[in-house]
């Protein structure tokens, strides 16, 4: 906090300096004045997708993951390409507890597992998603992937073993399940 006064003294007005005070802010525990810059920060840079983002994890890590939807969704579409974002609003959908919200949390993170196949988070949050939609078998597989992309084999295995009598057999996710089982 010392270091980004020192760099940027509350005389500087600049969008830069007063991204980094807020910043520094939150970080240091002054979450609702921070997040009460943002509106102001957004609004000078509308097309800025990390300041939507910034806002809208300000938000969901205050317990507002509702509120925290519109600038996450703002953010991915301003930003098709950037995995961490989509996997934030997928967390927020989440964070909402809400059955429309799972799905739509399914499918952002499916898209995110595209671009990172073997990224534990996202594979733990679909999990999460499809739990919250009672999909008990797609729920376990997920888990088994994130076992695997921890390199947890024999928790993958036993995972996936346990998805497969929870899944439709021949189903491409009982299939995805029968190719962890064999994993070396």
């Amino acid at each position: 906090n010392a270091t980004v006064a020192n760099i940027y003294p509350n005389s500087d007005r600049s969008l830069a300096a007063r991204y980094a005070r807020t910043i520094a802010a939150y970080k240091a525990g002054g979450g609702i004045s921070a997040l009460q810059v943002m509106p102001s920060l957004v609004a000078e840079q509308p097309s800025n997708p990390y300041l939507h983002e910034l806002h809208g994890q300000m938000l969901y890590e205050l317990g507002r993951p509702g509120e925290a939807l519109a600038p996450l969704r703002r953010a991915v579409e301003l930003a098709p390409n950037e995995t961490q974002i989509r996997i934030l609003y997928g967390q927020a959908l989440i964070g909402t507890g809400t059955a429309a919200n799972f799905n739509e949390a399914v499918l952002q993170l499916k898209r995110s597992a595209v671009s990172e196949p073997t990224n534990v988070r996202i594979h733990t949050l679909l999990s999460q998603a499809y739990h919250g939609l009672g999909m008990a078998g797609h729920a376990t597989l997920a888990a088994a992937e994130a076992a695997l992309a921890r390199d947890e084999k024999p928790t993958a295995r036993g995972l996936a073993r346990q998805a497969q009598q929870q899944l439709m057999q021949g189903t491409p996710e009982w299939l995805r399940a029968g190719d962890i089982l064999s994993a070396n």
